[in-house]
């Protein structure tokens, strides 16, 4: 197909073994294509309709994640929606990042979509829900919440110093953007490691794209059945030749 394509990069950093077949993987990779295709096919690019059409997909996917999705797992589902340019594919990248010792068992399923004016990208991780047996569990929600927030501040900036040391400056490449979502997808693992808050797993999105065309991409995301605590920090880095976008959840395991 002429013009612009998506190239995976997905890593699942946590997948268990060829044996695990607790997650349906198939199953909600077809709820992600069949909302794309609902809703995307036969659709033209346009700023405002697509801009509209992120939000619905977003919405569409996670009521059919809650009615016929897999129980026992909290949702951190992203949406990207946009042009399909011929200046060069859109990367993108997600993965789980967890600390030593945090439960295991985190999966996902991605899908996309793409006619010859615009594509659509899905991507749900599934983490399984904590059984708490720590006094946590005792408490409201509002006291849970007040005893550890998610400090987006101090996360959004981790990403934007991670984004930063390679974008300024740069210009769209088809092998640079490439290897850089794989390069920003991997950094911001190690520094989350390092530096983020404790007791969090962290889900992240990372995308890279020409910026050239002058159209916009639209990107949302989404904790469904997510608990007090958990939270999201996004930062995206934009000139005339490309964008790097990258949104990361914080799910709270303690």
């Amino acid at each position: 197909m002429p013009g612009q394509t998506t190239e995976s990069l997905v890593n699942n950093w946590n997948k268990m073994t060829s044996e695990r077949t607790r997650f349906p993987a198939l199953h909600v990779k077809n709820l992600v294509q069949e909302t794309l295709r609902q809703n995307l096919e036969g659709q033209s690019y346009n700023a405002v309709v697509c801009r509209n059409l992120t939000r619905k997909i977003l919405d569409q996917l996670n009521d059919k994640l809650v009615k016929r999705g897999p129980k026992g797992y909290r949702f951190i589902t992203f949406i990207d929606v946009g042009p399909n340019q011929a200046a060069g594919p859109v990367f993108y990248g997600s993965q789980c990042v967890k600390a030593s010792g945090q439960p295991a068992g985190d999966d996902f399923a991605e899908s996309s979509f793409q006619n010859e004016s615009l594509y659509g990208i899905g991507i749900v991780w599934a983490v399984p829900e904590p059984a708490w047996t720590t006094s946590r569990a005792h408490l409201t929600p509002a006291e849970s919440q007040c005893q550890q927030r998610f400090p987006i501040l101090h996360v959004k900036q981790i990403i934007e110093d991670t984004i930063d040391r390679h974008v300024v400056g740069r210009r769209y490449e088809r092998a640079f953007c490439k290897n850089l979502t794989q390069k920003l997808s991997a950094e911001l693992k190690m520094t989350l490691l390092q530096k983020g808050p404790k007791g969090y797993k962290f889900l992240s999105f990372v995308t890279v794209g020409s910026s050239g065309g002058g159209d916009t991409v639209f990107c949302a995301s989404q904790c469904t059945g997510g608990k007090p605590g958990d939270d999201f920090a996004e930062f995206t880095r934009q000139n005339t030749s490309l964008y790097a976008m990258a949104i990361v959840w914080g799910v709270l395991t303690e």
